[in-house]
């Protein structure tokens, strides 16, 4: 939102009034409930590691948690207020980690034997150092390639 010409206080305001909405409603990207599923299904742990936190909202694990159980979604372990991606990734022997955020597939790399997949978005593409996906159908190809 920076670009938006947005300083940390308007961001703030913003997100803090308008977070549970935005996340109660956001969308499910297309396959990510029958992937996810499936990889559990076949013996993965689901460790969802997200950087949500008390910052814009007063209880990232529920908003989370809720959004995941409405969408179907199984998982082992929820992980929110995540200020350090590897130090988590670490802790929880997480295998592969799939993220969009540029700072966190770099940091997780750096810092731990995890593989990084990362999600396409317009806001990344000028990272090319990571195994890029476009969709959980090639994530669950690229997992099932190792």
């Amino acid at each position: 939102m920076r670009h938006a010409g947005w300083n940390e206080y308007h961001v703030r305001n913003f997100m803090k009034q308008n977070i549970e909405y935005l996340c109660n409603n956001a969308t499910i990207k297309d396959k990510a409930k029958e992937v996810i599923n499936k990889l559990k299904e076949e013996g993965n742990n689901i460790i969802i590691i997200t950087s949500r936190s008390t910052k814009y909202d007063q209880d990232p694990y529920v908003i989370s948690k809720k959004w995941l159980e409405k969408h179907g979604i199984k998982f082992d372990k929820l992980v929110v207020n995540s200020q350090n991606k590897a130090d988590d990734c670490k802790k929880y022997k997480v295998d592969i980690l799939i993220d969009d955020h540029v700072d966190y597939c770099k940091c997780v790399a750096e810092k731990t034997n995890t593989r990084v997949l990362m999600f396409d978005s317009p806001y990344n593409k000028e990272c090319q150092e990571f195994t890029r996906v476009n969709s959980w159908q090639e994530v669950y190809n690229k997992i099932k390639m190792v």
